[in-house]
């Protein structure tokens, strides 16, 4: 019997950037809306690393990446029409425009994604109220992925993922304003022990 080898599972500091399941096409599409090369791909990379180190506590397939990965790319291109509840904006930016590689029902998901996030309570509800076939796992990991994300400053990336009974711990590579940042994520606290069982912290 032929031996099966096993992958072994990518960690933080192995992934290479962007992440192959983004396209050239997609950064670039990504970019019309104000982000530079670097932080698109410093947010795509940190979505990827967040996703597949809790993967044991969200229990998602990989067929689940690419959507949180762009849904990272695209969450904040509403605000190219209204600051003023954005991610709705964006979600109507995914529908509508035709972004390339895209098949439509990967456009409604990321629709769904970026529409949501924001606006997520910790029993896992929108406040609007708003149907959605995106898990709430991927919602709350695209939440994660935001605070980290300060606008006006550069996005560092995820370097360790840390995975304990009580507690996810996040570090990162050296950034400006780290305690700004930790106190973002830290808003993100019921929600995400809410819905994986532990708490969030960065270091």
């Amino acid at each position: 019997m032929p031996r099966v080898q096993r992958r072994r599972p990518q960690t933080a500091e192995s992934l290479s950037s962007p992440p192959p399941l983004l396209t050239p096409a997609l950064l670039r599409a990504a970019a019309r809306f104000g982000s530079s090369a670097a932080r698109l791909k410093a947010v795509s990379r940190n979505a990827l690393v967040l996703f597949r180190s809790t993967h044991d506590l969200h229990g998602l397939g990989p067929q689940w990446e690419r959507p949180l990965l762009v849904a990272a790319l695209f969450r904040d291109s509403g605000k190219s029409i209204s600051h003023l509840d954005y991610p709705c904006h964006s979600a109507h930016i995914l529908k509508t425009v035709r972004f390339p590689g895209l098949s439509p029902a990967e456009k409604g998901l990321v629709a769904e994604l970026c529409r949501d996030f924001r606006f997520m309570e910790p029993d896992g509800v929108s406040v609007h109220d708003l149907s959605s076939s995106a898990p709430k796992g991927l919602k709350v990991l695209l939440r994660v992925v935001d605070e980290i994300d300060l606008p006006e400053s550069k996005c560092p990336v995820v370097k360790k993922v840390a995975v304990s009974e009580q507690q996810v711990r996040l570090r990162l590579s050296p950034c400006p304003n780290l305690e700004l940042r930790q106190l973002r994520v830290a808003r993100t606290n019921a929600l995400f022990l809410e819905t994986f069982g532990r708490q969030i912290a960065l270091e």
